[in-house]
């Protein structure tokens, strides 16, 4: 650990993130900001997980994550903490598109439930307009997650993040996560991980691959008009809230990109 300057204050984050709005790359870059500062990570994505480790009585610099939930009714952490809760956020209309290719097809099912199975079969038997439609399996879901944040009320040291500026502005997004971290020198720290992630959000040819597209408004590609008009009308509450616009201005951008 190479940073000179570390702050004393006591530090308590917590990084929240859907699935499908970068997480695992959160996991790592949170990893290696917790072993530049010197604090603890508790995550579910360790080797060996250790998140149901953390409890009121830590008396120490830690962060949390990611919580793929944005549920927020966690244990009191002690009044020394300065808390800061990270939440990452997805337009959701490209989270329902990533996860029938995710659900659908790309994860393994090795170790699924039998319940996890069906699932995936029933995946397979829909269209991809069919599925980010479905209630059941896509829209209700998603929905009840995202009231969970709409009806957080923030704190001042509290951030929602966008995974769109993650991908096409990281340095200015990286500005945005660090300083929860209670560095002394934030800006060195930015500098050092925006040099050594310059090339981590370029997509993968293969169709099926884990990071299939990146791009902003990418599931204009991927769903009829029809499928869009309804979508808008169904996620108006969240695209609002969250600062997303109509399809149709997606498909305009897109129709203008060389």
């Amino acid at each position: 650990m190479n940073n000179p300057d570390l702050s004393d204050e006591r530090c308590a984050v917590f990084v929240h993130g859907l699935h499908k709005s970068g997480t695992m790359f959160l996991y790592q870059l949170m990893y290696r900001l917790c072993r530049e500062r010197g604090i603890r990570f508790f995550s579910a994505n360790h080797p060996e997980p250790n998140d149901h480790l953390v409890n009121p009585n830590i008396d120490f610099d830690f962060c949390v994550g990611p919580i793929r939930t944005f549920e927020t009714n966690t244990l009191a952490i002690s009044s020394r903490h300065r808390i800061c809760r990270l939440f990452q956020v997805r337009d959701p209309r490209d989270v329902l598109v990533s996860q029938f290719h995710s659900l659908g097809w790309r994860h393994t099912d090795e170790g699924f439930s039998s319940n996890q199975r069906d699932s995936r079969l029933t995946i397979q038997q829909l269209t991809i307009d069919e599925y980010v439609l479905d209630a059941r399996l896509a829209i209700s879901p998603l929905v009840a997650r995202y009231e969970q944040l709409m009806n957080y009320q923030l704190t001042e040291t509290d951030q929602i993040v966008h995974y769109e500026e993650m991908v096409t502005d990281f340095p200015r997004w990286l500005a945005r996560v660090v300083p929860a971290f209670c560095f002394s020198s934030p800006r060195w720290i930015c500098s050092k991980y925006a040099f050594k992630y310059r090339n981590e959000f370029r997509p993968d040819p293969e169709p099926n691959a884990h990071k299939r597209s990146v791009v902003p408004g990418g599931y204009c590609d991927s769903l009829k008009r029809e499928t869009l008009v309804r979508l808008d009308e169904q996620l108006a509450p969240i695209l609002q809230a969250f600062g997303y616009g109509q399809s149709s201005v997606f498909r305009k951008q897109r129709r203008v990109l060389p």
